[in-house]
């Protein structure tokens, strides 16, 4: 429990710090919806200098050819991340927008998913932690 408290204020200080490098994490998803609109793991690169950050996962490899940029703002306990992933496209369904929102509290990772072809909201839950750890 110490452990996880510790890394979340070194993970939410090191983003926020003026002037610092920016962020790699890599992020596991321990609760995803079927169907592949939320796929992991996802690698985010974040930015608070430029307010913006870069997301990697399979979906951003397919459809855009590498990470796309989303926008990104501190809240009072994380930072909110907002995306868009264009030109996807399921068997028999036209080619849509998908619009993802995600919320960073410490290593905690929320992420919704939002398509012209879904009624609700797909959600995910995952873990983040800084690049290279094991």
């Amino acid at each position: 429990m110490i452990r996880a408290v510790l890394a979340a204020a070194w993970l939410i200080g090191a983003a926020g710090a003026a002037g610092a490098a920016p962020l790699t994490l890599r992020c596991g998803l321990t609760e995803a919806p079927p169907g592949g609109a939320i796929a992991g793991p996802l690698q985010l690169t974040l930015d608070p200098d430029r307010g913006t950050a870069r997301v990697a996962d399979p979906l951003t490899r397919f459809y855009a050819g590498g990470p796309v940029t989303a926008e990104l703002r501190r809240d009072g306990t994380g930072w909110r991340l907002s995306w868009r992933l264009s030109g996807v496209q399921r068997a028999g369904q036209a080619p849509q927008t998908l619009v993802y929102s995600a919320h960073l509290q410490g290593g905690a990772l929320k992420i919704s998913v939002h398509s012209q072809h879904a009624g609700a909201a797909l959600r995910a839950r995952g873990q983040c932690w800084p690049q290279g750890r094991p």
